[in-house]
């Protein structure tokens, strides 16, 4: 490939007609521009100029090259000008926030409308049934997590609790219809396990992935079962029976330490910290954290 610094050279040369003229264009001497014009000519084996009247002029066939330089030219200039930090507000960024599927589902979903109106920050919920740590690079900006993570350059914290009660329909009596439970691929959770202890004669009947699900079979009279009570509240027909188990889950906030500093994180950061307080039971550092960001 040729290099850009002589097509330009010669296209000053070929606008001014002088090698001093050029290379003020250029900001380099007349000698540079005189050593990259025959440069040039040696790589293409022909002469590119003649002199005429004492002014470097163009061969014919390098004029009609000139004109596709002239094209390259204006290209490159659009592609500095498209990088250029005065039209940086221009630019969408991607904000990812991951979490269980029900806390982006039941609570941060609804409240998007309360997020500042940030333009061109593109927000992206991801719900992941399974308790993923924070990943590296290309990863997740903000991630809510049943459990901390010790990964160096992480910041977790832990800000709230999770409240699980037993919830049924006040349609139904509680003693007459079966449960639900998470299904067995999440038996180590203490909320999957409960439900067999306390099933007793009613049994367990019905298995789901996700609270979205049990919530249905719950709403629809058919089951009774374990749901994070800021799930469970919004359906005003759920009741929570007497002498039922409840279980409380810790609520992690993390994200890389780099990203601090970067455009638009704490208000998103303060967005979470808020709802996070207003619909769960927030910790001390919890507390902390929404006095230090929080609006």
């Amino acid at each position: 490939m040729i290099d850009w610094e002589l097509w330009h050279s010669a296209r000053e040369l070929s606008v001014t007609g002088s090698y001093l003229a050029a290379g003020k264009l250029m900001g380099v001497n007349a000698t540079t521009i005189k050593r990259r014009k025959e440069a040039l000519e040696r790589l293409l084996g022909r002469r590119l100029f003649t002199k005429v009247h004492g002014k470097m002029t163009p061969t014919p066939a390098f004029e009609l090259a000139l004109k596709k330089v002239d094209t390259a030219a204006i290209q490159l200039e659009g592609a500095r000008t498209d990088i250029s930090p005065d039209l940086e507000h221009l630019t969408w960024r991607n904000f990812l926030i991951t979490s269980v599927s029900y806390i982006c589902d039941n609570l941060l979903s609804p409240a998007v409308f309360r997020l500042p109106d940030i333009r061109r920050l593109r927000i992206e919920l991801v719900g992941q049934d399974k308790n993923y740590e924070l990943t590296g690079s290309g990863g997740a900006d903000i991630a809510l997590r049943l459990g901390p993570n010790h990964t160096k350059g992480i910041s977790a914290w832990h800000i709230a609790d999770i409240t699980c009660s037993t919830y049924v329909s006040r349609r139904v009596h509680h003693k007459k219809v079966p449960w639900i439970t998470i299904d067995r691929s999440h038996s180590h959770l203490k909320e999957a396990r409960l439900p067999e202890e306390y099933s007793g004669e009613e049994g367990i009947r019905f298995t789901a992935t996700t609270a979205t699900s049990m919530k249905n079979i719950i709403d629809s009279g058919a089951a009774k079962g374990l749901l994070p009570d800021f799930v469970g509240a919004q359906n005003p027909e759920l009741i929570i029976p007497e002498n039922h188990p409840t279980v409380t889950r810790p609520l992690w906030i993390m994200w890389h330490e780099s990203n601090l500093e970067t455009p638009y994180f704490q208000t998103v950061l303060s967005w979470i910290l808020l709802e996070t307080a207003k619909s769960l039971q927030s910790t001390k550092a919890g507390s902390e954290l929404l006095k230090r960001f929080g609006s």
